[in-house]
């Protein structure tokens, strides 16, 4: 088996993927590309081992010809970076959100169709070990028929959009739903594993975080098969110093329930305890490169393609419109924005 060549766009969280890119059997080579300075400084010294920096896109590509190329740079930059690997011949492992408008998105998986190349995006949180036995378990009629499922995504974003303006900008046009929500969305079709139907929400522009969207959205999706899902995402929360306190899922079966790190079967008489999620993007982060790596060193489909990233963002737009209008959004495989209930 052909040892490959992996090069990192972006050395923000990309330093996770050059790291777990290092540490991957399949992976002779890594190399990485930013245009910051600091940022190739700072890598410099964490991860010498690496086989070249660059800080232009155009020259590493040429230079290096990597087999794999992950791209991990800010939201409204991905449908650009995507075109340019693409069409030099490379696959690409991006970071999720796979683009913050329906445009850009629908334009990232015809490039990638069109390309012959792989495209996966890198939903990390799917590779997280609560979250992979919670899909086993349902997928397996463990809790029954789902009934419902309930995520959060509650965050205080006031450092981190003072330390990365561009979270917070007109030009990334991120929502509370597209840039951080997407992870609970996302997770919620994944656990669920059905086809969604209708979606319902409505938010708000409380607190004094300055953000050009609505800050905090909540979203109601109904599924084909019945089950109800709900999804909040808010950037105004205020943690206190003791810190902040996990995500809680909820799942209501109609033989079982998940409340947090537990759950239980109809007729047991003690909690059972999920895996602990210990430090949830690093894990997350290997796992998704592990099994990209597997995918193209092994001629195997990727685990999420861009069609599949593209379902979960249909979900957080349809949210973003129904609470904007008011009204709920159908969701049809040929029409996802076009058709209201």
């Amino acid at each position: 088996m052909k040892r490959l060549t992996a090069a990192v766009i972006g050395l923000g969280l990309g330093r996770l993927h050059a790291k777990n890119y290092m540490q991957n059997p399949a992976v002779e080579r890594v190399v990485v590309c930013d245009p910051d300075p600091a940022q190739l400084d700072r890598l410099r010294h964490e991860l010498p081992e690496l086989a070249a920096f660059h800080a232009d896109i155009a020259t590493m590509l040429k230079e290096e010809r990597p087999d794999v190329v992950s791209i991990v740079t800010p939201d409204h930059m991905h449908r650009g970076h995507v075109e340019e690997v693409m069409a030099s011949g490379h696959h690409v492992l991006l970071t999720k959100p796979i683009a913050n408008s329906r445009v850009d998105a629908e334009a990232i998986v015809a490039t990638g169709q069109a390309s012959g190349k792989q495209l996966m995006v890198a939903h990390e949180a799917r590779f997280r070990a609560r979250f992979q036995m919670l899909r086993q378990l349902v997928a397996e009629g463990y809790f029954g028929d789902i009934i419902s499922v309930r995520l959060d995504s509650i965050w205080d974003k006031r450092d981190h959009f003072a330390h990365s303006p561009w979270y917070a900008s007109r030009e990334a046009d991120r929502s509370v739903l597209t840039g951080t929500g997407i992870h609970e969305v996302d997770l919620v079709r994944f656990i669920v594993g059905q086809q969604a139907s209708r979606v319902y929400a409505s938010g708000n522009d409380l607190g004094d975080l300055d953000f050009p969207r609505q800050k905090t959205v909540v979203a109601t999706i109904d599924f084909s098969d019945g089950c109800i899902a709900q999804v909040g995402a808010t950037y105004v929360a205020r943690w206190p110093k003791a810190g902040e306190v996990p995500d809680q899922i909820r799942i209501i079966g109609t033989k079982g329930m998940v409340i947090g790190d537990r759950y239980s079967h109809d007729g047991e008489d003690e909690w059972r305890y999920l895996p602990t999620p210990g430090n949830t993007i690093e894990d997350g982060t290997k796992g998704c490169v592990d099994a990209f790596v597997d995918a193209i060193a092994n001629d195997r489909p990727v685990a999420v393609s861009g069609e599949d990233a593209l379902a979960s963002m249909t979900l957080c737009f349809a949210a973003d419109e129904s609470a904007a209008s008011g009204q709920p959004v159908l969701i049809s495989d040929t029409e996802p924005m076009r058709r209201r209930a």
